[in-house]
């Protein structure tokens, strides 16, 4: 179902979500913030085409962490189609932190989650690890030269 699944779930969170308040320590230093979600995303995009992290790439070797702070729910909820271009970074009640790791920590207990999967709890620490996932992809054949 694609986009619907996410927003529909969006939505179903929402009407109970309370922020938290977060702290992050990173490589450039550490921030403390009251907010809705974090996200350390080594690439630009997931789950349906969610655009969480447009600016990040998969070989820099490091992680795009953002951060939605405190807002209306009101002012969430008209926010939330931005996140399908990438456009929602630009809201005011969002930061964009770039580090190789990241320490998050919450005032109350909280799962960190993977692809959708429940993997820990807060607090916990998230890296980049370049090079640690080897893949094999497919060879095209070449074209063959026309004479």
């Amino acid at each position: 179902m694609g986009k619907q699944v996410y927003t529909y779930a969006a939505l179903r969170a929402l009407a109970t979500w309370k922020p938290a308040s977060f702290r992050l320590e990173y490589d450039h230093g550490e921030i403390t913030f009251e907010g809705f979600s974090v996200a350390a995303a080594n690439a630009q995009a997931y789950g349906g085409g969610m655009f969480v992290a447009p600016n990040a790439s998969l070989d820099d070797g490091e992680l795009d962490v953002v951060c939605t702070g405190r807002t209306s729910k009101l002012r969430f909820l008209r926010g939330l189609p931005k996140v399908f271009d990438g456009s929602h970074i630009d809201e005011p009640s969002v930061q964009v932190h770039r580090t190789r790791e990241v320490r998050i920590s919450a005032d109350r207990p909280f799962t960190l989650y993977a692809d959708g999967d429940p993997i820990a709890e807060l607090p916990a620490v998230v890296r980049a690890v370049p090079g640690a996932l080897r893949v094999l992809v497919p060879v095209t054949p070449a074209t063959p030269e026309r004479p």
